[in-house]
């Protein structure tokens, strides 16, 4: 397992640098709170958290690249795809990313996401990081409430 860090260290350590305050691991009120007080969104009738996404909602098939590295290339279905994103590509993208995050608040989950079966049970964790207190609830409802429903029902 590894060793746990501070949030400031493990963002530094990503490239984020000056950002403005930085939450982490809120739990889901805490998240609807922050979005309702951002203007993110509002609460309907009924109860739930709608916020307006924009026109550029989805995410096409068309939009994943995957840069090509020699740690995973082999084990990567390249195709239409799974198409290859050459490294300068992808530190132009990093390097926008990470001005634009400059000054900005930060929301951040991680979670231990799953068990894999391999040669050895191993846990799978991800961290989860935007701009918008609302997706990264978006995001804690999949990771907690959806998924182990889908590996139950063997969905996905």
């Amino acid at each position: 397992m590894p060793k746990a860090t501070s949030v400031a260290q493990s963002l530094d350590d990503l490239g984020f640098r000056n950002t403005g305050t930085v939450h982490w691991n809120l739990n889901m009120p805490q998240l609807v709170e922050m979005a309702l007080r951002r203007g993110e969104g509002q609460i309907a009738e009924g109860g739930p958290l709608v916020v307006r996404t924009g026109v550029h909602t989805g995410r096409s098939v068309n939009d994943k690249f995957i840069v090509r590295e020699a740690s995973s290339e082999k084990h990567i279905w390249w195709g239409s795809t799974n198409r290859a994103y050459e490294r300068p590509n992808f530190e132009t993208v990093k390097r926008r990313m990470l001005a634009y995050a400059q000054g900005r608040e930060l929301f951040v989950e991680g979670v231990a996401t799953c068990h894999v079966a391999t040669t050895a049970e191993r846990t799978v964790y991800g961290r989860w990081g935007d701009w918008f207190a609302w997706l990264c609830l978006l995001v804690l409802i999949d990771w907690l409430i959806l998924m182990p429903f889908r590996r139950r029902h063997r969905l996905r």
